[in-house]
């Protein structure tokens, strides 16, 4: 596996959202120097818009615990519509409390 590119492109060039990464198991590096270089990266230019990126275990267990800083309701997933699009609410995509409920009914 080549990881020069990984290694070698702008920071502001990662874009880790690229399906070709995974289709050939070459995601591992980019991830890695993300991890070391910039754990909360911002990727400007992607098909799927701008978007930021947690890399770090710690950083991302704040992420989902702290939904009052780091909400998911309005934003969107990569590569889904969103909930308005679809009709359908994505767990992904909720806060506290209808995200800690999982049995479909967030009414009561």
């Amino acid at each position: 596996m080549n990881e020069e590119p990984a290694h070698s492109m702008p920071l502001d060039e990662i874009d880790v959202s690229n399906p070709e990464l995974y289709e050939n198991d070459t995601w591992r590096p980019y991830f890695e120097r993300l991890r070391r270089e910039d754990p909360v990266h911002y990727c400007a230019n992607s098909a799927f818009g701008p978007y930021w990126s947690v890399t770090r275990f710690d950083d991302c267990v704040r992420v989902d615990r702290e939904h009052d800083l780091f909400s998911t309701e309005s934003g969107h997933v990569i590569g889904a519509k969103s909930a308005a699009e679809s009709g359908i609410d994505m767990f992904i995509q909720m806060d506290p409390p209808k995200h800690g409920r999982q049995d479909g009914d967030a009414d009561t």
